[in-house]
């Protein structure tokens, strides 16, 4: 007809659209049920929004439109916007990403950069790249919780929010839970000077999660619950996880979202065992079969096609599992670094998932006999998120698993995780360290591992809740697999575990490449020119 322009008709709550399409969408000319505001002809279909209940998109006249717009069930039927009407970034962040080993003051997370491609391109590799990092959602409104060897509060600008206020929270964990308990006198003060005992790890981590430069998450709020055994002024290893999992079921809900505040948890660490603690091997069974070798020692990864590569594995502590599981039962999203001991990890149904090294040495009745091999390290639950470290550089027109990372069926996504620019504490032990910009007290270095890789999803998470802050551990996985970028590159050989100086192996890692799509260039707008069963940190 003529004088048809695109308009989006959208109905009351409560109505569905559906009900409108029926009548739209056929001649209503003799159905005298039809509301008298709807056409009498059949209107054709703009854009069909199947998982939207409320709009579809028709081809009006301007009349028909007016007329519409008076049918009880419709809210509003709406013209598109002149083309003068734009939308875009709250914010801009204009940095070096450089993907490179150099860690001059200009460096930041290259993960900024690179995340918001969907695709890889020749500059997300660059190593003098720069742009700007535009974004409209910068975590307001959602707690991220570090669970590390603790973050540095002594003034640290990088925790400040845009008016120069710091976002880190010091809060007395027993107090706030009414767990039984009594913070240790240093939790947030003593050691952070120290380089045995800085909070180095768990600074960087925050930074990447949620820093004003470093990170995705500018405007979240940030605490620390220092846990590490060994490091004085640790919260006690037992309550670790209730302190965190009670303090977010004893929040109100905010009248506003009709939900709890979000709280999201980086978890860049987890137990690890060592081969030599188990002497020699002579078998691997792979799901019950043998696959007998000649006694090894493991201390020195001598046997690599079947995944020893390194000299420590991941460890697996039931009571641990349960306590991540009530965790993310309770509502919060952890966030856990899969590894950096080469190993796969799986779960219950995958392949390789019941293989053990069996021990040469030790008595068959003893638990240290059996190594389970292919599982995830603790802390561990179904519902939390599965972290990969991708490399700095490319293979071909692909990226690939930093050679380190653990891989696998277990892992729900790929994140930037090598050569990472973030913010230390005071010192920091870590090569190439420099002063952070502007402060001759506090430090900058670049690290390498999935402890890297996990608070960029941390990050992500928090921007995701912003928006949707009654969100469950399952959607967010579902939102990452959906925007994900899938040019990993895989050697399509799932036992083979070897050669990884030569070809870099993925051992069938979902090919998930982590995207956050509300930076791409449409239509949020872009510019720019260019061990041993213990806890430990797995940076």
């Amino acid at each position: 007809m003529a004088g048809e322009q695109e308009y989006k008709v959208i109905t009351i709550k409560g109505v569905d659209v559906a009900e409108v399409e029926k009548e739209l969408e056929r001649d209503t000319t003799s159905d005298a049920t039809v509301g008298a505001n709807v056409p009498n002809r059949t209107v054709d279909v703009h854009t069909a929004r199947k998982h939207n209940n409320r709009i579809t998109h028709y081809m009006l006249t301007d009349a028909e439109a007016a007329e519409l717009s008076k049918d009880p069930r419709i809210y509003v039927v709406e013209k598109k916007p002149r083309d003068s009407v734009e939308h875009g970034p709250y914010a801009v962040q204009t940095a070096q990403f450089d993907r490179s080993t150099s860690n001059d003051q200009d460096a930041k997370n290259w993960g900024l950069y690179r995340h918001i491609l969907k695709e890889f391109d020749d500059a997300s590799t660059s190593n003098s790249y720069s742009a700007n990092y535009t974004y409209s959602l910068d975590g307001t409104g959602v707690d991220v919780v570090i669970q590390d060897d603790g973050v540095d509060p002594t003034g640290h600008p990088e925790w400040e929010d845009a008016n120069g206020v710091t976002r880190f929270k010091q809060i007395d964990w027993y107090a706030a839970t009414g767990i039984s308990g009594t913070m240790p006198t240093g939790h947030y003060t003593n050691n952070f000077s120290d380089s045995n005992n800085a909070g180095q790890h768990g600074s960087h981590v925050a930074g990447i999660a949620a820093g004003k430069t470093f990170g995705w998450a500018k405007g979240a709020d940030i605490y620390s619950l220092r846990h590490y055994g060994g490091f004085p002024n640790e919260i006690n290893n037992t309550d670790k996880f209730d302190l965190i999992r009670v303090w977010h079921e004893l929040k109100q809900v905010d009248p506003v979202t009709g939900f709890k505040r979000p709280t999201i948890c980086n978890q860049s660490w987890g137990y690890r065992d060592t081969y030599s603690s188990y002497g020699q091997f002579s078998h691997i069974f792979f799901k019950g079969v043998d696959q007998g070798i000649a006694a090894q020692n493991f201390t020195t990864a001598t046997f690599a096609q079947y995944g020893c590569v390194a000299t420590q594995f991941p460890y697996q502590v039931p009571s641990v599992d349960v306590e991540q599981e009530q965790l993310t039962d309770a509502g919060v999203i952890c966030i856990k670094a899969a590894g950096n001991n080469y190993h796969p990890s799986a779960g219950p149904n995958a392949p390789y998932y019941s293989g053990i090294y069996e021990s040469y040495f030790v008595p068959t009745s003893s638990p240290l006999s059996k190594i389970k091999y292919n599982r995830p390290s603790s802390p561990h639950s179904d519902d939390t998120v599965w972290v990969s470290s991708m490399d700095r550089t490319e293979f071909g027109t692909e990226e690939f698993i930093t050679q380190s990372s653990e891989r696998g069926p277990r892992t729900d996504i790929i994140a930037g995780g090598d050569d990472i620019s973030s913010a230390t504490s005071q010192v920091s032990a870590y090569g190439g360290t420099q002063n952070y910009p502007g402060s001759t007290t506090h430090k900058m270095a670049r690290i390498s591992g999935t402890s890297m890789a996990a608070p960029q999803i941390c990050g992500i998470g928090a921007l995701w809740l912003q928006a949707n802050p009654g969100g469950t551990a399952q959607q967010f996985k579902d939102f990452l697999t959906a925007h994900s970028s899938a040019n990993c590159y895989d050697s399509g050989t799932a036992e083979d575990f070897d050669d990884f100086n030569t070809i870099p192996r993925r051992y069938g890692a979902p090919n998930r490449i982590v995207h956050w799509p509300y930076n791409s260039p449409n239509p949020w707008g872009w510019t720019g020119s260019s061990g041993s069963g213990t806890p430990g940190i797995n940076t």
